[in-house]
C-alpha cells in the first residue's frame, strides 16, 4: 500500500511582549510563512518574539526559532 504524502500547515508563532502568545496562519508552504514572519517581525518592536511552527496530517508539531541573519535577509 502507497504512502500518502502528509500535508504540512505552516505557522507563525508571534509572541507579542514576551507573553501573549498568538497564532498566525496556516500557511500552504513556508516561504509564505516565513515572508509573513519577516512582516511581523519588522513591524513590531524588540520585544516581541517570532517562531515557526509546523503542524503535519499525522499531528507531528515542530517548532523552531528564526536566526537574526535570517529575518534581516
Amino acid at each position: 500500500m502507497k504512502k500518502l504524502p502528509q500535508i504540512t500547515n505552516h505557522y507563525v508563532v508571534h509572541v507579542v511582549g514576551c507573553t501573549d502568545p498568538e497564532l498566525v496562519g496556516p500557511y500552504t508552504t513556508r516561504k509564505y510563512r516565513d515572508n509573513k514572519a519577516r512582516f511581523i517581525r519588522n513591524d513590531n518592536t524588540d520585544e516581541d518574539a517570532v517562531f515557526w511552527l509546523d503542524v503535519s496530517s499525522n499531528g507531528r508539531v515542530e517548532i523552531g526559532a528564526y536566526s537574526n541573519a535570517f529575518m534581516e535577509g
